[in-house]
């Protein structure tokens, strides 16, 4: 869910930019912690695990497939 409100937020930016100068080429980088979010948001394949999830939360599929963001593993290290 903090992926797609992250990738929510990017989207809008890229808008924006898009408006003021001329819209990026390349996808923006989005950097997550969680593997198994990122794995459901690229493979978007149906799992029973995965039937809570809402429609809204999908968004991050489409925007993916769109190449408007990048969705990239980073560790969260201590």
């Amino acid at each position: 869910m903090a992926v797609t409100h992250a990738a929510k937020e990017a989207v809008w930016l890229r808008r924006l930019i898009g408006e003021i100068f001329s819209l990026p080429k390349e996808p923006t980088t989005l950097h997550g912690d969680n593997k198994s979010a990122i794995a459901l948001a690229h493979g978007g394949q149906y799992h029973t695990r995965t039937k809570h999830i809402d429609i809204r939360y999908h968004y991050i599929r489409y925007i993916i497939e769109a190449e408007a963001i990048k969705l990239i593993y980073c560790s969260v290290g201590i």
